[in-house]
This record gives C-alpha cells, sequence and structure tokens, in this order.
C-alpha cells in the first residue's frame, strides 16, 4: 500500500542549513525513497524566503506555497498579551490565504495522512478536519513551551524573563488544546512522548527520531583534531545563549592550550553582536553555504544547549560525519548513544572544559569516540529506515480504522 501524505509546514526547508531545515527535508525524502506520493503545502516565511524552489524538493513532492511575514512585531506582541486567545508565537504562524489553499488543495486531491510538522500549524486543523478522511498527525519537533520555560528561567531581565514565561504558558495551552485534537503524534524522543502524556495525550504516540542520509555523509580524512567547531541556527534562542555560555564560561579555559588550533562558530543570521567575541583562534564564521563543508577539516564538535526540548539534527549529523561531540545532556536526549562511547557529556563550564582538553591531548581517544559515532549512526539514524517505520505506523493506524 502507497501511501498519499500531505505534509503542512511553517516554513520551506531550504537551504539545508540548519537542524530544522534538515529535519523536515529527510522526511520528505524518505516517504519519497519508501513509495509514497508526497504533496508539501509551506509558509514561505519572509525569514526563510525561497524565491525558486530547487531540485532537491521538487522531485520529491508536489509544492504549494504561501507568502507570509512571520516577523517579530512588537505592538502585535503586546496586543496578543493583553486579549490574545492563543500565544502569539500560534498567531504569527495564521495567514488565512494559507488556510483557503490547504481548502482548495483538499477539495481536488485525496490523501491517506496528512501531517502538521510542529505546533505552529496545528491551527490550521480546523479547515482541513471537514474536507479529508485521512489521518491526522501532529508532529511534535519540541516540547515548545519547554523551550520558553528554560529560556526564563535563565534571564537576568526581569521583564524579558516576565514576557518568555508568559508565552511558555500560553504555548503550554496551545499544546494541551492540541493533544485532544489530532488522530495521532509522533515525536522526536521518547522524553517528548512521555511529557505529552503527562500534558494529558490518551492518542496513539509514536516516537520516530530525526534520520541522515549517511550515503552523502562520510568521515573526512583531513579533520584536525586541534580544530572544534559549532554550527546550528544563531535565529534560535537557544543557540545563541549556548554559544554566549561557551564564549563567556568555556572558551577563557581552553584558548591557550597549545594543541587547539581554532574554534570555529557558525549558524544562518548570526546576531551582528557575536562578531566583538572574535580573537586569536576564535573565529565568529557566521552562515556557510555547506554544513558538511565547513565540518570537513574540524574534530571536535560542540553543542553547549541549556535549553530546547525534541533532538539535535546537529548532533546526529555529527555523529554520522565521525566528529567528535562534546555536550550538554539537554543537547543530547533522545539520542541513541552512550556517554563516554559515542560522545562526551559535560554537565558545566569546568566538565565543558576539561572534556575538550582530554581530546585535544589524547587524539586516539577523540578519533575513537568518531569512529563510534558513524557506527552509531549507522545503526540508528539511516534515513530511508526510520521513515520506514513511521510510515508502517500510519499504516497500521488507517487498518484500525478501517476494521
Amino acid at each position: 500500500m502507497s501511501l498519499r501524505i500531505l505534509q503542512i509546514m511553517n516554513r520551506v526547508p531550504w537551504p539545508l542549513k540548519d537542524g530544522g531545515s534538515l529535519g523536515y527535508y529527510n522526511y520528505i525524502k524518505g516517504y519519497s525513497e519508501n513509495g509514497c506520493e508526497v504533496s508539501v503545502a509551506a509558509l514561505n516565511t519572509r525569514k526563510h524566503y525561497v524565491s525558486q524552489l530547487p531540485a532537491e524538493l521538487t522531485q520529491l513532492a508536489q509544492w504549494h506555497l504561501v507568502e507570509c511575514d512571520t516577523s517579530i512585531k512588537p505592538l502585535h506582541a503586546v496586543a496578543n498579551v493583553l486579549k490574545g486567545d492563543t500565544s502569539y508565537q500560534m498567531q504569527r504562524f495564521h495567514k488565512q490565504e494559507f488556510a483557503d489553499l490547504l481548502v482548495a488543495l483538499l477539495k481536488h486531491q485525496t490523501f491517506d495522512v496528512i501531517i502538521f510538522e510542529s505546533l505552529f500549524v496545528a491551527s490550521y486543523l480546523k479547515y482541513v478536519k471537514p474536507h479529508t478522511k485521512a489521518l491526522l498527525v501532529l508532529r511534535e519537533h519540541n516540547i515548545e513551551f519547554e523551550i520558553w520555560d528554560k529560556l526564563a528561567a535563565g534571564s537576568n531581565n526581569p521583564i524579558r524573563k516576565w514576557y518568555m514565561m508568559h508565552l511558555a504558558n500560553r504555548i503550554r495551552l496551545d499544546e494541551i488544546e492540541a493533544l485532544q485534537l489530532f488522530d495521532a503524534y509522533t515525536t522526536v524522543t521518547t522524553q517528548d512522548a512521555e511529557k505529552l502524556k503527562e500534558l494529558g495525550c490518551i492518542k496513539p504516540i509514536r516516537v520516530s527520531p530525526a534520520g541522515m542520509d549517511l550515503k552523502l555523509l562520510k568521515p573526512s580524512a583531513n579533520a584536525q583534531n586541534g580544530r572544534i567547531a559549532f554550527i546550528g541556527s544563531l535565529e534560535w534562542m537557544p543557540n545563541q545563549e549556548a554559544v554566549l555560555w561557551f564564549i563567556k564560561n568555556v572558551w577563557p579555559m581552553v584558548k591557550n592550550h597549545p594543541k587547539l588550533l581554532s574554534c570555529e562558530i557558525a549558524g544562518r543570521n548570526m546576531p551582528e553582536s557575536f562578531n566583538s567575541y572574535s580573537e586569536n583562534k576564535l573565529i565568529m564564521a557566521g552562515e556557510v553555504p555547506d554544513a558538511a563543508a565547513f565540518l570537513e577539516n574540524k574534530q571536535i564538535l560542540i553543542v553547549p544547549l541549556f535549553s530546547g526540548s525534541g533532538i539535535r539534527v546537529k548532533i546526529i549529523e555529527g555523529m554520522a560525519l565521525g566528529k567528535t561531540v562534546i555536550c550538554t545532556p539537554i543537547a543530547w536526549q533522545g539520542i541513541q548513544c552512550k556517554d563516554k562511547t559515542h560522545l562526551l557529556q559535560a554537565t558545566d563550564a569546568n566538565s565543558f572544559a576539561l572534556a575538550i582538553i582530554k581530546c585535544l591531548e589524547d587524539e586516539d581517544f577523540s578519533k575513537q569516540l568518531g569512529v563510534n559515532a558513524r557506527l552509531c549512526a549507522e545503526e540508528n539514524y539511516e534515513n530511508k529506515n526510520v521513515t520506514a517505520a513511521v510510515i508502517n505506523y500510519y499504516k497500521d493506524l488507517i487498518h484500525e480504522r478501517r476494521f
């Protein structure tokens, strides 16, 4: 049975420079490679605007786009606080023209499964449901309110802290409401699945992690153990928080090590203020055209994350590339690997610095971690296998509904 799948997205997953784009793209590709007929309806946001869809996308799916400005507008945010009945995050991604497009699409096409990719497009369910008999699935890439909870906890600005707490509470209510409305759910980690159950979800939930096309990701013989890298979308606040924490708390303890060659920070939409931190051996690379090419000569990948949920796709990509990953506990939650075997966990600045120094001084140990990480990625995260498993989940649910 070949499934006809419609994915509804809050952005076009291109270019493939951040974990969010990779997570969306790899599932589109996996569904297609497993024989599904895939359509994608996406908001073409000003922040991630794509003027022309590349062949890498059009050869995998039929695309339906609506332009949408999701930029943050302070007056709208204040109005939402005063009288909004949903979170400002949800409000930003709602556009009537997109709802109309979905209705028109469903009047002319039939789908077996419709997947709402993230909470931010869940508001379109009320337009979709009357026009389809498809299985309606919400894919939770993160537990969104937890991100804002943790950002609020780490903020020292009282006004900023209050607003983040307010936003977290509003998003939490949005997530609880969404858990009553869909036929089924998928999450990327076991922890997130358990959180949905705690919030009251009694519908089927499937843990379906991020996948990687391992044929395209090969360890590099040019990787130098003294070269360290961070890469991730720097428009995402948890990544900004992570980089600043590393620079202020860890970098002073490692920057003078004789075996350290460089530490490069890369990511899309890097704040201009980050350039002020550049110094000898610490390079603010900003946006790079190709993540794998950027990482080619680096052996150590740092992920000092303290906020967020879901799964860090960049860690899985780094593992597939045979990198030595050093990260905080929250960064690798949900990833099927072991501390000190496939990566190194560091809980605070001192342990993070010591982990880097250990890898700099023991190159054999560092590179063996990378070898082990690649084997772990091959065993658990081959994209076609990951998506085949979730396709079978959809098929089982469809079969149960028929009989």
